[in-house]
């Protein structure tokens, strides 16, 4: 049973579920677009706009933002319908049905969500294509940087053979000298001992 509640800014009865926002305030539609300050697009009737924003949370602003970035990325097709389903919410609320407009409403924000999914999707995709073509090198050269002559592994084996200290600060010294983490020195010093 849904019941009456009154706006508490006119005093008009409102049916329950359509009066309480997201604040706990009661408001009907009409007072509720006359005290928010929210931009809406033009398209869209501005007491639903409202109602959808302080209900629901849906905000129409950001749908249009993410259909205007997607174009990129999605077909033209899936965009028109989500556009479409817009139009329709905005129609049943104009047409008085109201809770059937922001359950359409909703349905139409958590297709733009998908949106943003495939945004990300598509710009992490991007990034790895980025760092594919700019980050590889080949096998010979790879192990050059990591046992060469100016690899941190030299400087470690250089610090080793110069080291003349006890045993008990040796690994510390070593990193210290050589820039290296203890755990790199001793990662070394296994791979020594294992070779003998």
């Amino acid at each position: 049973m849904d019941g009456q509640s009154s706006c508490d800014y006119c005093g008009c009865l409102v049916p329950a579920l359509e009066a309480q926002t997201q604040l706990g305030l009661h408001a009907c539609d009409k007072c509720l677009a006359e005290i928010c300050d929210d931009e809406f697009p033009t398209w869209v009737d501005r007491a639903f706009a409202a109602s959808a924003l302080h209900r629901r949370g849906i905000s129409f602003s950001k749908i249009e933002g993410l259909l205007a970035r997607a174009a990129s990325v999605v077909s033209p097709w899936q965009l028109d319908r989500v556009r479409e389903s817009l139009n329709r919410a905005n129609a049943l609320y104009l047409e008085g049905y109201r809770l059937a407009a922001l359950e359409a409403a909703q349905a139409c924000w958590e297709s733009s969500n998908g949106l943003y999914g495939a945004l990300s999707q598509q710009q992490a995709i991007v990034i790895g294509k980025k760092v594919l073509a700019g980050g590889r090198k080949g096998g010979t050269s790879s192990r050059q940087v990591r046992s060469g002559n100016g690899s941190k592994r030299a400087a470690v084996l250089t610090a080793l053979d110069e080291y003349t200290g006890g045993e008990a600060a040796r690994v510390a010294t070593v990193a210290r000298k050589a820039g290296a983490s203890q755990r790199y020195v001793r990662m070394i010093l296994a791979d020594k001992k294992s070779e003998k």
